[in-house]
């Protein structure tokens, strides 16, 4: 039982340093719509299809009028957080709390997603490796779009809505 628990621990490690850079990286090398523009979406002003998925803005909002973005930026200043602010083109401390919930949002899609697979596959390897796949096609998803590669502030937090539900 405590090997168990020592593998989920590693594991619950290994999805964070995983997800830091999968959430950077989906949001430096894609862009927003101008219609969902991240300061439209936050303030309200968004077009309507974008702003009816309004849960992670309003957060966002509300975590920006508490000054959390203001406590993040220093944290995420060393990956990239200049370059995903200018890649969604919104003020440092809003990206820097929407790269927070895309971050742990990934993270608790890796462990979530892990744990799911565990209930029917025996074993460690498949289910870790399976949950770091679906990163990837993730991101083979957004990447290979004919259009252009879009950004979306719920798409990862709906991913794992879904995996929980």
């Amino acid at each position: 039982r405590s090997c168990n628990l020592w593998a989920r621990r590693l594991w619950s490690l290994l999805a964070f340093c995983l997800a830091v850079p999968f959430a950077v990286w989906r949001m430096e090398n894609s862009a927003v719509y101008e219609g969902a523009a991240l300061p439209l979406l936050v303030s309200g002003g968004g077009h309507l299809p974008y702003q009816y998925r309004a849960l992670v803005p309003l957060l966002v909002r509300l975590l920006s009028q508490v000054g959390a973005g203001g406590v993040l930026e220093p944290l995420l200043i060393p990956f990239g957080l200049g370059r995903v602010s200018a890649a969604v083109g919104a003020p440092q401390d809003l990206a820097a709390i929407f790269l927070s919930i895309e971050i742990l949002s990934a993270w608790g899609l890796l462990v979530s997603f892990r744990a799911l697979a565990a209930r029917f596959v025996d074993g460690e390897v498949l289910p870790t490796v399976s949950s770091i796949a679906l990163l990837v096609a993730t991101l083979g998803v957004q990447q290979l779009s004919p259009s252009s590669a879009l950004w979306y502030p719920s798409d990862i937090p709906a991913m794992l809505v879904v995996v929980l539900s």
